[in-house]
């Protein structure tokens, strides 16, 4: 029996075709293809069925799973919890905490999502600060509430959601909105996928078998919710933790030197936008040759990719002069909220970032985008609410007081 390489690649956003390959790991084709694994329940075993519908690319498969899960998420109001509101409620089910409002509150809140009318869906910083939790008990507690209260669902890792936005962003100005999805059931993934979506290449194995693993292997992984896959990943490594303060060490040191004058919070925001915009100029320039491709149904040049990076910088210029001048819209949202924070800190130079600050501007910038409800820490929410005023503009309830989240839950 022959071994052979298998690749993880992780999709961008739903239209980009082109993957970014991960570190290879060893599978055994012919034992994938033969033998029924039995680790696999037979009702996630989909092998079969796939070989049976090549004409379902793997693109359109994995966009039908999420736009099923966002069906599902729509159909309730949405509450994002960061993770000291996750810990809070954590604590009450080890028996830990006492405290008769955060019991009411994970009373209320089993109570709203048993009844279909609430969910609490998670996004990768959550996975990442899950992960930091050193105490096995307490990370497996975590994992099977969040499990529970959150029923399988997830935001796109922020450089897939961004992706996604961008890609909206350009068909909007080429097709109109009547002709496309709307983005919030664009942003929805599984847990599992938090990161970005996964999926194995196995060579030398015939196309169509390999695309049927793929889809398979998809379904598999979509259901592995987070209290078992706390049973297989690794405790998040110290010096990983470090590299955020690190990171934050940083950009403080780049603010005090970069700031010596005062600058108006318009200028600073803009500043943030069209910084972060330029970092995506790969993805631009993926989604323009991505486009071209379809449109032409013709392999685009290795030639063509300067063609593609311009275009992407002519895009950037235009959304950042939207921008300027207030006609953006809802566009881009998680850049345009994660931007304002980061020129709210610099317009207050007495602020200081911490590690934990970069996970929080993560959180804000899925759950006001893409929720109705976001509970989170005392300076965020005077970030947010007070200084930025986004609760308004994203119409988000933003809470960080646990008395007055009762009461918000209490009132659906």
């Amino acid at each position: 029996m022959t071994n052979r390489i298998v690749k993880v690649h992780t999709f961008c956003n739903f239209a980009e075709a082109d993957p970014c390959s991960l570190a290879p790991v060893r599978w055994d084709s012919n034992q994938i293809m033969n033998d029924q694994p039995t680790s696999i329940p037979p009702e996630l075993f989909t092998l079969d069925y796939h070989l049976q519908h090549p004409e379902i690319s793997l693109e359109r498969h994995f966009r039908n799973k999420a736009l099923a899960a966002a069906d599902r998420v729509l159909a309730r109001k949405i509450i994002y919890l960061d993770t000291r509101f996750w810990i809070l409620l954590r604590d009450v089910c080890l028996g830990r905490s006492t405290a008769p409002l955060h019991q009411q509150m994970l009373n209320k809140l089993r109570f709203l999502v048993n009844e279909g009318k609430v969910i609490c869906p998670i996004n990768a910083d959550t996975l990442t600060e899950l992960l930091k939790q050193r105490d096995k008990t307490t990370r497996l507690a975590t994992a099977k509430l969040i499990d529970e209260l959150s029923l399988g669902a997830a935001l796109q890792s922020e450089e897939e959601r961004v992706g996604t936005e961008l890609m909206y962003s350009v068909q909007l100005t080429q097709r109109g909105p009547d002709a496309l999805e709307p983005l919030e059931r664009l942003v929805w993934t599984a847990p599992s996928h938090v990161l970005g979506f996964i999926y194995p290449t196995l060579e030398p194995l015939p196309d169509d078998q390999m695309l049927a693993c793929q889809k398979a292997f998809s379904d598999y992984i979509w259901d592995f919710v987070l209290a078992d896959q706390m049973s297989i990943l690794p405790v998040y490594p110290i010096h990983m933790d470090e590299s955020w303060n690190a990171l934050a060490d940083k950009l403080n040191r780049d603010i005090k030197e970069h700031d010596p004058l005062a600058r108006s919070f318009k200028d600073l925001h803009l500043d943030e936008f069209k910084g972060a915009l330029e970092s995506y100029l790969p993805t631009l320039a993926s989604i323009f040759r991505d486009l071209w491709e379809k449109e032409t149904g013709v392999a685009a040049l290795d030639e063509a990719r300067v063609d593609f990076e311009n275009a992407g910088r002519e895009l950037i210029g235009l959304l950042g002069e939207a921008f300027r001048i207030g006609k953006l819209g809802q566009q881009i949202p998680s850049l345009v909220i994660k931007a304002g924070l980061y020129a709210a800190v610099r317009r207050n130079r007495g602020r200081q970032l911490t590690g934990n600050d970069l996970h929080d501007f993560g959180h804000a910038a899925a759950a006001v985008a893409y929720c109705d409800y976001f509970a989170t820490e005392k300076s965020l929410h005077h970030l947010l609410v007070n200084e930025l005023k986004f609760d308004q503009r994203y119409e988000v309830v933003v809470v960080s007081k646990t008395s007055d989240f009762l009461q918000l839950i209490e009132q659906i």
